[in-house]
């Protein structure tokens, strides 16, 4: 069986960004092994939903017995895009903000920019002067069309490289969780697509749990600096200690019945400052399993 450091390596470096299609598909090949030794039953759905203008192939992985589960753990496994600045993230914030999706749009736009003033300088003088079949013509159109290669590429914005904090923390969190319980426990896991950018994984699992009496824990970002934060519909049912307790709002039901985070409280929110990591593996360790023995109360108090 493996150890933190193997999940962690895997997870955090190998499988750290979870932006394009393949990145996806191969993280939930690797989970899905991973669940399954541990005696897991797992099954992928796949559905398509429009973003951006094109329709996009979104995939959620569920592990264990959602037939019988009383409670199921979730949380998005894909990485955002780069964003200028130094954001900071308010989890459980219902979608992409329109900021959100201009700055992805910088870096794409940029490239045409740049693509179209070279173009202009280099090749079209020469090309009016002897042809587009000349040859600064022919090398010109080859400039345009890896250009434009490019720009397809980056057209959902430039991949964030460093994602411990949104979201693999909750990932590893759930992994561990899942190792500690066992298969036969009446716990079911969902690793849910699109959390970055139209929650519709969200979506997805809503569909499989609508029939179903069953309590939901979304995890956001909890490997972030800061304190532990729980929303709930009551606050008066957990009481834990070191946990804050915060009245959940309508517009945070959708997420699932209890949302759980890290980060700084104010404001009347918490701000998880996602460039923040400890690069002590040992303390890193540490925190998450603190943070799966907060779980287990969360979870020993809905039964």
């Amino acid at each position: 069986m493996w150890t933190f450091k193997d999940i962690f390596t895997n997870y955090s470096i190998f499988l750290g960004r979870r932006f394009y299609l393949k990145e996806k598909l191969k993280f939930l090949l690797h989970l899905k092994k991973d669940f399954e030794e541990m005696k897991f039953q797992v099954k992928t759905t796949q559905s398509k939903q429009e973003f951006l203008g094109e329709k996009v192939l979104y995939h959620n992985l569920y592990a264990g017995n959602f037939q019988k589960a009383k409670v199921v753990l979730a949380t998005y496994y894909d990485t955002p895009a780069y964003e200028l600045g130094n954001k900071d993230y308010q989890p459980f914030n219902g979608g992409e903000s329109k900021f959100s999706a201009f700055y992805k749009l910088i870096f794409p736009i940029s490239i045409l920019l740049l693509a179209i003033v070279v173009f202009y300088y280099l090749f079209y003088p020469q090309i009016i002067q002897t042809g587009v079949w000349s040859f600064k013509g022919i090398i010109g159109l080859i400039f345009l069309f890896f250009a434009f290669l490019l720009i397809k590429h980056y057209r959902n914005g430039m991949p964030m490289r460093k994602n411990y904090i949104r979201n693999t923390s909750s990932i590893l969190s759930m992994i561990l969780y899942a190792k500690k319980v066992g298969k036969n426990s009446d716990i079911a896991f969902a690793f849910l697509d699109g959390g970055t950018t139209t929650h519709h994984g969200r979506t997805m699992l809503r569909e499989i749990l609508s029939n179903k009496k069953v309590k939901v824990i979304y995890l956001d970002s909890i490997g972030s600096k800061g304190d532990v934060h729980i929303f709930t519909d009551n606050t008066s049912n957990l009481n834990l200690a070191e946990v804050y307790e915060h009245q959940k709002d309508k517009s945070l039901s959708e997420f699932g019945d209890i949302l759980f985070t890290s980060g700084e409280y104010k404001e009347n929110r918490v701000v998880v400052h996602t460039k923040e990591f400890e690069e002590d593996i040992e303390h890193v360790e540490g925190k998450l399993n603190h943070l799966v023995d907060v779980l287990e109360q969360i979870i020993s108090k809905l039964k």
